[in-house]
């Protein structure tokens, strides 16, 4: 059993207290199991679990250097982003998600550490283009900052293809030469 499962099923029964939206969507998740036309590629999920708690590292305070483990939640969303694959063609099936997430759940760690993960880990992607998105230009910098901040504390991540930009002290852009990728901020 995946830990997505677990997730859903605990939520489902009532073992993980969780409002009306986080029960539809375990719920959704354990019926769309049966479904002929979807498959759940756990490999393909594990890849994107593995890449965070195997390669980075947070980058601040009393964590800095410590891997960078998931919670469970954390695990479903990103699970599920990955892991489901249309049978017809192996595309996957989700292709943009939208979460709302109290303050102080490390929304911005969980969004660094995806774009990451598109730059330098997604196979399926060839270009990789992640632009970050807020209502203001600088609360998408902190996102990006904190993407190149745990690129330099994680070792198990090689630089070698890897280029960042500043300005002052924070990281603004981040390129990955190989791949021909970016990641950087944009205003809304």
């Amino acid at each position: 059993m995946t830990d997505a499962e677990r997730y859903a099923l605990d939520v489902v029964n009532g073992k993980i207290p969780a409002g009306k939206y986080v029960k539809l969507a375990a719920g959704r998740f354990i019926s769309d199991l049966e479904r002929k036309d979807l498959k759940f590629n756990t490999e393909e999920a594990l890849k994107v679990i593995t890449f965070f708690e195997k390669y980075l590292c947070h980058w601040e305070d009393e964590w800095r250097g410590k891997p960078l483990i998931l919670e469970p939640w954390q695990k479903f969303i990103l699970m599920q982003v990955f892991g489901w694959e249309r049978r017809d063609n192996g595309r996957r099936r989700i292709r943009s998600v939208y979460t709302q997430i109290a303050r102080k759940n490390a929304k911005t760690t969980m969004a660094a550490g995806l774009a990451d993960y598109h730059l330098i880990n997604d196979k399926r992607v060839n270009t990789p283009q992640v632009l970050v998105g807020a209502n203001n230009e600088d609360q998408a910098k902190i996102c990006v900052n904190t993407a190149g901040r745990i690129i330099e504390v994680s070792s198990k991540i090689s630089k070698k293809h890897i280029g960042m930009s500043r300005y002052i002290d924070n990281i603004t852009n981040i390129r990955h030469s190989a791949r021909k990728g970016v990641i950087k901020a944009m205003s809304k």
